[in-house]
């Protein structure tokens, strides 16, 4: 086990961190798929690569390819790869849920999922890309249906305690048929708080591959191929965070200590080995098979929307600006080049209207030989 505490360092202070002056010109343009966008409309991709859009709207969603209009819906979700899209429904006679692909053509209806229980604040689903669903109720209950809408298996994820457990989660794994079933937060004795974590493959019984009683899990999520498992845990009585990475075996391939320091998003690159921790106005980066520090810069007057670490350039990149909850307008974007070995900065504004509705990641991703910025209504290529 790799474990490293993380002092905190403002390195634009210690180390005299400055902006260059075009030493490293970047380069911003509009994805044209996504150029004429409206503000609340977003394209995703089919699993054969064409472009759709759907539009978000206050309570509906619109699938534009059908002109097909979803509404009146409790809550919804949507598959790791934008394939699926589930809304549950409520009314006097229980819970209802359908399922419909990315074009807006519907897939699934399960017209009777269980009785309403003004009780029970649990009721939610989960999709997958291959259209099966997930029901939880009761707390701690799922039920698994393929996606015929034929039910296969409920799961009780229960932790026992006797101290009480908060209601169960559940994560899709991107690129897998497999899901986490958490238990985040597990009240023990002496008020430590603890969590554990199972992986469900549909076909065996549920394996716990991470478990404590004193570090509650904050946030999951995932290397972009799915086969690390990053975890953003929390000590509630000292108040540190930390982060570890496991695979669906529990194996443990990373684990770090921040001091001092809160995430607010872990990010592990494409290929799994770096793992970028984002703040609200503080980055870093490791080395996720050596533990090795690879740099770490405050950003001051800034709000962090989203950060990757970039070997091939030796910079951590990182999206910055105000996001409004209410209207989820995005507006002050700048884009910053931070090279941990030349200690610079390079930043450059990106003029325009956005939004970002958070159905879709707002991720910095390498596209050809530069970048692609997704998430946003109108998505945009970088060059440095």
């Amino acid at each position: 086990m790799t474990l490293i505490k993380i002092t905190t360092l403002v390195l634009c202070i210690v180390f005299g961190w400055a902006y260059s002056s075009g030493a490293q010109p970047i380069q911003i343009s509009p994805v044209d798929e996504t150029s004429n966008n409206a503000e609340n409309e977003y394209t995703i991709y089919t699993a054969k690569g064409e472009a759709v859009s759907v539009r978000k709207h206050p309570g509906s969603f619109e699938f534009l390819a059908n002109q097909y209009t979803v509404s009146g819906f409790e809550q919804f979700s949507v598959s790791p790869g934008k394939h699926m899209f589930a809304f549950l429904s409520q009314d006097d006679d229980g819970y209802h849920a359908e399922v419909f692909q990315e074009e807006g053509e519907s897939l699934i209806k399960l017209p009777e999922l269980e009785s309403y229980d003004p009780d029970d604040p649990s009721p939610k689903i989960y999709v997958l890309d291959n259209g099966e669903l997930f029901f939880r109720y009761n707390i701690s209950y799922f039920r698994h249906y393929d996606a015929n809408g034929e039910q296969l298996e409920t799961l009780d994820n229960t932790s026992d305690s006797q101290r009480g457990e908060k209601i169960s989660d559940l994560k899709v794994m991107p690129n897998s048929n497999g899901v986490l079933l958490s238990n985040s937060r597990i009240l023990y004795s002496d008020d430590q708080v603890g969590s554990r974590l199972r992986y469900y493959d549909g076909e065996d019984e549920p394996k716990t591959i991470f478990t404590s009683e004193n570090r509650y899990i904050k946030n999951v999520s995932f290397s972009r191929n799915g086969e690390l498992i990053i975890l953003h845990l929390v000590d509630e009585s000292s108040e540190n965070h930390y982060a570890k990475a496991i695979d669906t075996d529990g194996n443990e391939y990373l684990a770090l200590n921040y001091d001092g320091f809160e995430p607010v998003e872990l990010i592990a690159g494409n290929d799994g080995r770096y793992l970028t921790s984002r703040g609200s106005g503080r980055v870093m980066a490791h080395d996720m098979r050596t533990g090795e520090s690879l740099g770490a810069s405050s950003l001051r007057g800034s709000s962090t929307l989203a950060a990757t670490f970039s070997s091939s350039h030796n910079a951590i990149l990182v999206l910055t600006g105000s996001l409004s909850e209410q209207s989820r307008e995005v507006s002050g974007l700048e884009l910053r080049v931070i090279n941990v070995a030349e200690r610079s900065i390079d930043a450059e504004e990106i003029d325009g209207d956005f939004s970002w509705h958070d159905f879709v990641d707002l991720r910095i991703q390498p596209e050809n030989n530069g970048f692609r910025i997704t998430g946003l209504n109108r998505e945009l290529n970088i060059s440095i």
